[in-house]
C-alpha cells in the first residue's frame, strides 16, 4: 500500500503525450545526439523527481496542497497561487483532452471513420466522461481504477516502443545549435536538462500533496520509502518515454507518432488509441481534482 499505489499514480500521471513530445524536442529542436539527450533528460528528471518526491512526502498530513501552502506563504499569497494553479490545471485539462481527441480521430481515420468536427466532439465527450467520473469518485474508486488502468497502459506502451526504436540510428551526430563548438553543445544540454526539471516541477509540484492523499504512509520509515518511490517512478517513466520521443524524432521528425504508427499496422493503430485514451484519463483526473481544490482554496480565502 505504501509503495505500490504511489508507483501507479505517478506512472499514470507521466504517461501522456506531452512527455513524449518534450523528449522529441531534445533532438528535434535543441539538436542533441541521443546519448546527450539521454544524459540531459536523466539529469533533469533526477532533479525534478527529487523535488516532487520531497513535496509528495509533505502530503502525509492529509491537507490539500493549496491549503498547505498557507503555512509557508500566508493566506493572501497562497490564494493568488491557488488561483493561478486553478487556471493552469484547467488549461491542461482542456489542452490534453483536445489534443488527444484530434489525434484519436486521425487514428480512427485509418480504420475508415471519416474525420470531422462531429467525430472530434464525439470522441472528446467519450474520453471526458470517464475522466470526470474518476475525478469525482471516492479514494477507493481512484485506487481501484489505477490498479486496473495503469498496468494496461504500460503494456500498451511496449509494442509502440519496439516500433519507435526499430529504425533508430544511435550514432547520429548533434545538429543545429548543438553542432557548433563545445560551449554551444553544453548550452543546449543544460537547456534540455533545465526544461525537463522545470517542466516536471511546474506541472505537478502544486498537486503533490493532493496525490499523496490517495494512499497511506505506513510506519516511521514510510516517508523515506515514498520519496524514493516517487523519484524512481518519475525517473524510469519520464526518461523512458522522453527517450522514445527523442529517438522517434530522429526517424520521423515533425510527424504525429500515433498517426505514423497507425499507418504502419492496424494493431499499432489500436494500441496507440488505447495508450492515448488511458493516458488522458490517468492524467486529467488529477488535474481536475487539483484545480477543484485550488478553486475551493480561493473560495474559502
Amino acid at each position: 500500500q505504501t509503495c505500490a499505489l504511489p508507483i501507479l499514480l505517478w506512472a499514470g500521471l507521466q504517461i501522456v503525450a506531452p512527455t513524449w513530445g518534450l523528449g522529441a524536442l531534445a533532438t528535434l529542436a535543441f539538436g542533441l545526439d541521443l546519448m546527450g539527450a539521454f544524459t540531459a533528460i536523466t539529469a533533469g528528471t533526477l532533479a525534478g523527481g527529487s523535488l516532487l518526491g520531497l513535496a509528495h512526502v509533505m502530503g502525509r498530513v492529509g491537507v490539500p496542497q493549496m491549503f498547505l501552502a498557507r503555512y509557508a506563504l500566508g493566506r493572501r499569497p497562497a490564494t493568488v497561487i491557488a488561483f493561478v494553479n486553478f487556471v493552469s490545471t484547467m488549461g491542461w485539462v482542456a489542452a490534453n483532452a483536445v489534443l488527444v481527441a484530434i489525434a484519436a480521430t486521425r487514428v480512427l481515420d485509418t480504420f475508415g471513420v471519416a474525420r470531422s468536427a462531429a467525430s472530434e466532439l464525439l470522441v472528446l465527450g467519450a474520453i471526458t466522461l470517464p475522466t470526470l467520473y474518476l475525478s469525482v469518485g471516492s479514494f477507493d474508486t481512484v485506487r481501484r481504477a489505477m490498479r486496473w488502468l495503469v498496468p494496461p497502459l504500460l503494456v500498451a506502451l511496449l509494442p509502440l516502443s519496439v516500433f519507435a526504436l526499430a529504425d533508430v540510428r544511435w550514432d547520429i551526430a548533434p545538429t543545429g545549435r548543438a553542432a557548433g563548438d563545445p560551449f554551444a553543445y553544453a548550452t543546449m544540454w543544460l537547456t534540455v536538462a533545465g526544461v525537463v526539471a522545470i517542466g516536471q516541477v511546474a506541472t505537478w509540484s502544486t498537486s503533490t500533496a493532493d496525490i499523496a492523499r490517495f494512499h497511506r504512509f505506513e510506519g516511521p520509515a514510510a516517508g523515506r520509502r515514498v520519496f524514493l518511490v516517487v523519484m524512481g517512478t518519475c525517473l524510469v517513466v519520464n526518461v523512458g518515454l522522453q527517450m522514445l520521443g527523442a529517438a522517434f524524432a530522429t526517424v520521423a521528425p515533425g510527424l504525429d507518432p500515433a498517426v505514423e504508427m497507425a499507418r504502419r499496422h492496424p494493431l499499432l493503430a489500436l494500441d496507440a488509441l488505447v495508450l492515448m485514451v488511458l493516458g488522458l484519463v490517468t492524467t486529467n483526473f488529477m488535474n481536475i481534482i487539483s484545480g477543484s481544490l485550488s478553486a475551493k482554496a480561493v473560495w474559502r480565502s
